[in-house]
């Protein structure tokens, strides 16, 4: 049987005029379904009868990497990928066109798994596996995607060819599928370019030789574009890129060129038109940088510790304080069910918040443990703000209360809903605070509070402080380490309405949160925030430099990943956070993967918010990836790689 399927491979390829090394760039996945893939084929499922081979070669289907192609009735196409033994191999097509039959073949060329559209198996033995795709019912394009459980993305397998003579091939450039080209760049040389409002990338070329380094820059000189930068080297796979890192703008500097050849520049556009100037600059050895610095010494930098997931929850899930989830009211008259206990005397806030891109005016009715319903509230008819509000409630009893969600005025749509303690219902994580430099920010929306951090070092003394600027919000002022424990609260002993923490030790060297919340769930309003801490640990370390390196957008779909290229070197200090744009539902998940495949860290929820937000040091030179999704969950987000500098 091997030796057959290989002479029909041999004859048909050995027809082909024209071999293309395929160049796919995947940025982005479709994780497989649980229930999606059987474990079985169906026994209603068309059996799969031998047909010629489409004149293709076989290409690499890499986990975690869908990739499109087209299948015509008849037409066969072939994909190779490695796996070990034990490995649980899940393979799935989506398609709205064309229903597709899937044969996997071990290497020995027997095959040992079939379904339509879906297949999964526990592998017997490791090596090259292939699979044939081929259409069943209708014609047309399909996304093929692979994972692998319990295995690290794996490296491209190599499948050889037998030799073909096919006169003399037309050579496809590196960048072909990219966008629309417009021009080379050499060293010192920039380029002025326009986005028309519909507009395909543009792409650059440039020729670089191994070792050496360059600093690509794009700005935007005028209109509303913000363009994401990304390089690409020789082979076509994607090495670096950046949209906002210097300020606004898209910088990548001191990128070392891994190989000799044609390097291509893609700049992707946002939609709207605009004009920018892109420019390159090479160099034999890296270039200073200067990073900014801190105005004041801080401690020892410490990594956030993570807290737990809570994903979106399914209807009658049990939820966990200050932890939003996620559900939709998909036709009218659905409704969406979360519960949660209290104790009573528990004084809450209860919300429920349409999506930006939902239409639904949300209605709450919420049911005590004894099954009476107890409360109920509407949203408004705001178009920015549609939020039902529950604040302040106390508990009479003890046990499991249920929030029952539905669309007023038969709205449908996705939302949000959250509880927390007294008058917040949910945190937004803010970043950094610097010491004896105010940070000004602005709490929005009813029955919310902000968190920052810092580190320190045990036996620092502290005095933070908070001031409201405008509105009528009366701040609290919290300070928690890292595990939630309490460590001082205040709500006005610097004047009305004007909270002072003072003379509080830290009683560890670590990470610690301030947390300014309101005493009225339904006020808002502009507050100043500062900070000073007297050094009394005696083991603060020089003051860190950050410099970003990567800032970008993104939106992702529920079980999508987005990959950005991140070119590290060993010792190398970075700081990822991921935040949801305002109005966002999405509760992002991050990881860092290391040049081997493998996952070098992972974040999630960090400081009682969805953002994540976590440090790593890279353990080797390579090309990394960040890795991102929503947890159960779908939306917009920011996410910021920082260079910190010893």
């Amino acid at each position: 049987m091997r030796w057959l399927v290989i002479a029909v491979f041999v004859l048909v390829v050995a027809g082909c005029e024209t071999l293309e090394e395929p160049a796919p760039l995947p940025t982005r996945m479709q994780l497989l379904s649980e229930t999606a893939a059987p474990a079985n084929p169906s026994p209603s499922a068309p059996a799969i009868e031998p047909t010629a081979l489409r004149p293709d070669e076989v290409r690499v289907l890499l986990p975690l990497e869908p990739i499109e192609s087209t299948l015509a009735a008849g037409e066969v196409e072939r994909w190779s990928f490695s796996a070990e033994a034990g490995d649980q191999v899940r393979i799935r097509s989506l398609s709205t066109a064309v229903s597709v039959g899937l044969t996997l073949l071990n290497p020995a060329g027997l095959s040992i798994a079939t379904g339509v559209d879906a297949l999964e198996i526990t592998l017997g033995g490791g090596g090259a596996y292939l699979l044939e795709t081929r259409a069943i019912t209708g014609e047309g394009s399909y996304q093929l995607g692979l994972t692998v459980v319990g295995q690290p993305p794996q490296p491209a397998p190599t499948f050889t060819l037998p030799p073909v003579v096919v006169g003399i091939a037309t050579p496809t450039p590196a960048y072909a599928g990219l966008g629309r080209f417009v021009g080379e760049l050499s060293d010192g040389t920039t380029l002025p370019a326009e986005f028309e409002p519909v507009d395909e990338a543009h792409v650059y070329t440039f020729s670089g030789i191994e070792g050496q380094y360059v600093r690509v820059r794009l700005n935007v000189i005028n209109g509303d574009l913000k363009a994401v930068m990304t390089v690409y080297d020789p082979g076509a796979v994607a090495i670096a890129v950046d949209s906002e890192s210097d300020n606004g703008n898209a910088i990548l500097r001191n990128l070392r060129l891994p190989l000799d050849g044609e390097y291509s520049i893609q700049v992707a556009p946002n939609g709207q038109p605009g004009s920018y100037a892109i420019d390159l600059t090479v160099y034999d050895t890296p270039v200073a940088i200067t990073p900014t610095y801190n105005l004041t010494p801080t401690a020892t930098v410490a990594t956030p510790v993570l807290t737990p997931t809570y994903p979106t929850a399914a209807p009658g899930e049990r939820i966990t304080i200050e932890q939003p989830v996620v559900g939709q009211i998909e036709h009218p008259g659905d409704i969406g069910m979360h519960s949660f206990a209290l104790r009573a005397g528990d004084i809450v806030s209860i919300a429920v918040s349409a999506a930006a891109d939902s239409s639904l005016i949300p209605r709450v009715e919420l049911i005590d443990p004894d099954g009476a319903p107890v409360f109920t509230a509407v949203g408004n008819l705001s178009p920015t703000v549609r939020e039902a509000l529950i604040s302040p409630f106390t508990a009479l009893l003890d046990g499991p209360y249920t929030a029952i969600i539905s669309g007023e005025g038969e709205t449908t749509g996705r939302y949000t809903f959250s509880y927390g303690s007294g008058a917040v219902r949910a945190f937004v994580f803010k970043g950094p605070l610097r010491a004896d430099r105010g940070e000004v920010s602005t709490i929005a929306r009813p029955a919310t509070g902000d968190i920052w951090h810092v580190t320190l070092n045990r036996g620092d003394l502290i005095t933070a402080g908070v001031t409201p600027l405008d509105g009528s919000i009366a701040p609290i002022l919290e300070m928690t380490s890292a595990r939630g424990e309490l460590i001082g609260i205040d709500a006005e002993s610097a004047g009305p309405r004007s909270p002072l923490i003072s003379g509080v030790r830290a009683p560890e060297t670590g990470l610690y949160y301030l947390r300014v919340r309101p005493q009225r769930a339904d006020t808002i309003g502009q507050y100043q925030i500062i900070f000073r801490y007297l050094d009394l640990g005696g083991t603060s370390t020089p003051v860190p430099g950050t410099l970003p390196i990567l800032v970008t957008d993104g939106t992702l779909s529920i079980d999508e990943y987005d990959f950005y290229p991140l070119q590290g070197h060993a010792g190398q200090r970075i700081l990822i956070a991921v935040d949801p744009l305002e109005g966002s539902p999405i509760d992002p998940y991050a990881a860092v993967i290391g040049p081997d495949g493998r996952v070098l860290i992972e974040g999630d929820d960090s400081g009682g918010t969805l953002s994540a937000y976590f440090e790593a040091v890279l353990p080797e030179d390579g090309l990394y990836q960040v890795r991102i999704n929503g947890y159960l969950s779908a939306g917009s987000y920011r996410l910021t790689v920082t260079e910190i500098f010893d």
